[in-house]
């Protein structure tokens, strides 16, 4: 017979934690002082109290939600493989202003009219991470891009074109696809969209 019981416990001076249990199986937790919900499992007992030491999934008050982990940093993340049978789609944006001024929490897929007067401030250009920039401006300036890097992921990188970086066809759409590895970014383009 598997049971469900609520406990409202207070642990050496702890937050009150209100706690749902199976048997000796797993348990939901839910931390009165910060509004944290903790899904753990485990099967150890201590005192006669079933405690569950690994968390499975954690959904903070801020609405960030850790899967292995209990202090996600992100609004989901894992630690851990991810299989999916679907798409995984970042978003894209469109800036109109003409800044130098890049930032990947925005969308995996940038288009801007910048004209390439100055090199591109890449914020949160992610190790391991895939991005498309479309360069809309009309000019033919070569577009470069700052070797440091900032947000998360912050860092001083190389970039690596293929073909070599250079001159773009005027009044034409540009496409740089980067893939960052380590400190290292592959940055493949072409010109005359």
């Amino acid at each position: 017979m598997v049971g469900l019981g609520f406990n409202l416990r207070n642990s050496e001076g702890a937050a009150a934690q209100k706690s749902f249990k199976s048997g000796n199986t797993g348990g939901l937790y839910f931390t009165d002082s910060t509004g944290d919900l903790s899904f753990k499992m485990g099967t150890s007992s201590f005192a006669g109290e079933n405690t569950f030491p690994t968390d499975v999934m954690t959904i903070l008050h801020s609405g960030n939600v850790g899967i292995g982990t209990s202090t996600p940093s992100e609004k989901l993340h894992v630690v851990g493989n991810v299989a999916a049978t679907g798409q995984i789609a970042s978003g894209s944006q469109t800036i109109r202003n003409g800044t130098t001024a890049i930032d990947w929490n925005n969308g995996n897929a940038i288009m801007t009219n910048y004209d390439c007067a100055s090199p591109f401030q890449m914020a949160n250009l992610r190790e391991g991470g895939s991005y498309t920039l479309v360069v809309t401006g009309t000019g033919t300036a070569q577009c470069d891009f700052s070797t440091t890097t900032t947000g998360t992921g912050a860092a001083t990188v190389s970039y690596r074109f293929k073909p070599a970086n250079a001159a773009r066809n005027g009044a034409s759409y540009s496409v740089y696809t980067l893939l960052r590895v380590g400190t290292t970014v592959l940055v493949s383009w072409t010109s005359g969209f």
